[in-house]
């Protein structure tokens, strides 16, 4: 099952409570803040942020009893079934796996695959380049054609942002504006995305 198409999520991220030693709880919360994100750029769903538990649809945490010594075994979280807006996905993250956490960009890795479950993704067929395989591939970057296809079947592509006719504003009125929105990337540099409207 999966959300309807346009759904906005919202996501509650604990990333400080038993968060790995050796790990900074920043960092870890910036790439399973950033997973999502991965996911809207290419389908017809939408995340946000929220700070107080009861409103969200995804909730991210380190959970240790998620725990069985198998290193393939990192995270666990469940997928929507018969999805409302009062839904609540636990995407539990296991802060001790066998030999540890290799990088933040293998915890990056392994939320953009653990939200593709959270959308209804289900693992992908062996010898397929994909994120929703699994066993996580730290030479991909996210989700790949193969996930794009599979995605986009249950949500649509991502929708552009809204352009408002010229033709409805005032001839006065100043062309809109969208605020910029920057992105922590999984290498800690920043991506800044701003749109402009024809005409600004």
């Amino acid at each position: 099952m999966s959300w309807p198409p346009g759904s906005l999520l919202n996501h509650w991220i604990d990333a400080e409570t038993n968060c790995p030693t050796g790990m900074d709880p920043a960092v870890a919360e910036a790439q399973i803040a950033a997973a999502p994100l991965a996911w809207a750029a290419i389908a017809n769903i939408r995340f946000q942020r929220v700070t107080e538990r009861s409103q969200a649809n995804i909730l991210s945490f380190w959970d240790p009893t998620v725990h069985d010594d198998n290193r393939e075994y990192l995270a666990e979280t469940q997928e929507p079934v018969n999805p409302t807006p009062q839904t609540q996905l636990l995407n539990r993250i296991d802060p001790t796996p066998l030999g540890g956490w290799q990088s933040p960009t293998e915890l990056y890795l392994v939320e953009v695959h653990e939200i593709g479950h959270a959308l209804g993704q289900i693992h992908s067929p062996a010898g397929v380049s994909s994120i929703m395989s699994a066993r996580i591939d730290l030479t991909l970057s996210g989700p790949t054609a193969f996930d794009a296809s599979n995605v986009q079947a249950d949500y649509g592509p991502s929708a552009p942002p809204p352009v408002q006719s010229n033709a409805a504003k005032p001839a006065t009125a100043a062309p809109q504006t969208y605020e910029p929105v920057t992105l922590q990337l999984p290498d800690g540099g920043r991506l800044i995305l701003q749109y402009v409207p024809p005409g600004s």
